[in-house]
Parts: C-alpha cells; sequence; structure tokens
C-alpha cells in the first residue's frame, strides 16, 4: 500500500512546529525559574561540545526584554546573559537558529576573549560548524530581510555600527546609543547616524 504523500508531509510540519513551540516554551521558562532543561539543554550541550566550550551552558542566563524593539535576541557580555524581546515568542520558526547565533557570540568570546570581533571569522565558523549560515539578519521564507514591526518608515534614523555593521533605528538621532556587543569586546561602541529617505524599505 502506497502511503499517503499529503499525510506525510502534514505529520512532519505538525512534528516541526512542536518542536518550536516546545523550544519557544523552554526559553519562556528558562526565563521564569531560571532552569535550562529538555531538549533546549540537549542543545545547549551539543553546541557547547562542538565549539569544544563544555562549560558554556553553565554559564548562561536567559532573560525577556520587551525593551528590545529592532533585534529579536543578544548576547548580553556583562551578565553571561541571553537576551529575547517579544518578538522571539511570536516567531513560528528560526528559535534554534536565532539561538545559535547568539551563543555563538558567548563561545567565540570564551574561546578567544574580549579581543574577538562581534561578527568575525571566529564567530562565523562556529555558526558554520552548527549548520548555519553565519548571517546578522534574519530572512523571511520569500527570500528578503524580515521587516521591522511597529516602526513607520518615514522620519527614521539609522543608528550603525562602523566595526560590526550592526544597525538600529530610531524616529529620532540618539547620540548616546551605542553598540553593545562592541562595547562588551572593549570598543567604543560608537554608532553612525544618517537619515533614512523617505519612502526607503526598512531592512
Amino acid at each position: 500500500m502506497v502511503p499517503d504523500v499529503k499525510h506525510i508531509r502534514r505529520r512532519r510540519v505538525d512534528s516541526g512546529s512542536r518542536q518550536v513551540a516546545l523550544l519557544s516554551t523552554l526559553v519562556r521558562s528558562a526565563i521564569d525559574c531560571r532552569v535550562i532543561s529538555g531538549q533546549l539543554a540537549r542543545t545547549l550541550q551539543h553546541w557547547a561540545k562542538l565549539w569544544r566550550v563544555p562549560d558554556l551552558p553553565d554559564h548562561i542566563i536567559f532573560r525577556h526584554n520587551a525593551r528590545l524593539r529592532t533585534t529579536i535576541a543578544r548576547w548580553v557580555i556583562e551578565s553571561n546573559c541571553l537576551e529575547v524581546s517579544t518578538r522571539f515568542f511570536e516567531l513560528r520558526r528560526d528559535h534554534r537558529e536565532i539561538l545559535c547565533h547568539e551563543l555563538a557570540h558567548a563561545a567565540a568570546l570564551k574561546t578567544y576573549g574580549r579581543a574577538v570581533r562581534p561578527h568575525g571569522s571566529e564567530w562565523r565558523e562556529l555558526v558554520r560548524d552548527a549548520g548555519y549560515e553565519p548571517r546578522t539578519r534574519r530572512v523571511s521564507k520569500r527570500g528578503s530581510h524580515a521587516p521591522l514591526r511597529g516602526i513607520s518608515p518615514q522620519s527614521l534614523y539609522e543608528h550603525r555600527c562602523p566595526v560590526c555593521h550592526a544597525v538600529r533605528y530610531g524616529k529620532k538621532p540618539v547620540t548616546k546609543w551605542r553598540c553593545v556587543e562592541c562595547v562588551g569586546a572593549g570598543l567604543s561602541g560608537h554608532l553612525t547616524i544618517r537619515v533614512v529617505p523617505h519612502g526607503v524599505t526598512v531592512p
């Protein structure tokens, strides 16, 4: 008897959706209870072994930062903390890849020290070793950069780090903003600011 292809595909989709929901739930639990468990713990242990930093999971704290607007997640060096935005829990996919990208920063710092560049060759190699492309922006299924939510494309100011090229947008120029990752690496973290012309789509 030939199996129903539609049913097979549906089972795969359902399984993938459950895994995404499970990982998201485990991250929320790690935030609320300060306990990393289940599939999340096994995933971190796998990366730690792969990156040759076996004690990495022992020094990770998850935290929800509702103030993050242009970043889905970020690694905070000073507190060994992986901060996730509200958008992280709203996503329907890519949770594992996002966590990998951020924790690769932690592994790079632990292996190479604070002199390592945030998105340098060391970080890129770690991400590739884990099976992901070392991009710094999330790409949608259509192949374009996922748009930022809740920010109008008019009257925006781009704040760009000239070192790692991380970008943050604001409705006004904020000279006090700094690149968190570069500051954590011992650099000044100063951002260059320019006006985004009206009608230009923000990536």
